[in-house]
């Protein structure tokens, strides 16, 4: 039992390391490019605020995938990733909304906007999935907690396309994706800045593995902690009984 995880052991600093090099490489691109014709400056942005947005519409779509494995087959190691894929989630959508406020200062004239359809839907997922990390805090027994959780996940999970097309449904501030491949066309005119657009997606995909590897090993190791203190408590009650 095990031997299975040391043998893969070496995956997850070759997903750290990678994703580190990837994403400075897109840096390196972005920084050393010519400015944009459209949005001068402001693109060097986009690589790290476009990068966390696909990383939290990535992590909370297997939040879902992940809880309702769990619900078909019992089994916690699914739980454990649903969990580790929400915290990577909530980590990274505040990126993302960090980093679009820098962007939007200079752009629109103003950090945040209640009005634009994108940023108010952001932070409604922001919202949710906190609190659903808090339900999961207030709930003792592990089953339950995990069934909680995957119900709410999944259903949760509706509003990444919602986040997503809400600057096709709703004509507000916020602009449409820089980069379309279903339209063809992209709204950057800089191939060096484009370049490290497309390499900072893979760059984050990576980091995201990385993390999900490292947080569950790190969620693995606490309920086996768990496991052995309610032992340990059995026990201590058997033998003064």
């Amino acid at each position: 039992m095990n031997s299975k995880p040391s043998q893969a052991a070496w995956l997850t600093p070759v997903l750290g390391y990678s994703s580190v090099i990837v994403i400075a490489v897109a840096l390196i691109f972005t920084f050393t490019a010519q400015p944009d014709v459209l949005q001068g400056y402001l693109t060097r942005i986009l690589p790290i605020h476009v990068g966390a947005s696909w990383l939290a519409y990535l992590s909370f779509g297997l939040t879902a995938v992940f809880g309702l494995t769990y619900l078909i087959t019992r089994n916690p190691h699914w739980d454990r990733l649903s969990l580790s894929s929400t915290e990577i989630g909530v980590v990274f959508i505040v990126l993302s909304l960090f980093s679009g406020a820098l962007w939007g200062r200079p752009a629109w004239g103003a950090y945040w906007q209640w009005g634009d359809a994108r940023l108010t839907t952001t932070a409604l997922m922001l919202l949710v999935y906190v609190g659903m990390l808090m339900v999961r805090g207030m709930i003792e027994d592990g089953g339950r907690r995990a069934r909680v959780s995957a119900v709410i996940g999944i259903v949760a999970s509706v509003g990444v396309p919602i986040n997503y097309m809400s600057v096709y449904w709703w004509n507000t501030l916020h602009q449409t994706p820089s980069l379309s491949i279903a339209e063809r066309r992209s709204a950057l005119q800089n191939d060096g800045i484009l370049i490290g657009f497309l390499v900072a997606l893979l760059g984050f995909t990576l980091l995201y593995l990385y993390l999900l590897r490292l947080r569950g090993q790190l969620a693995l190791q606490q309920t086996r902690l768990e496991e052995r203190e309610l032992d340990l408590e059995l026990k201590g009650a058997i033998a003064n009984d």
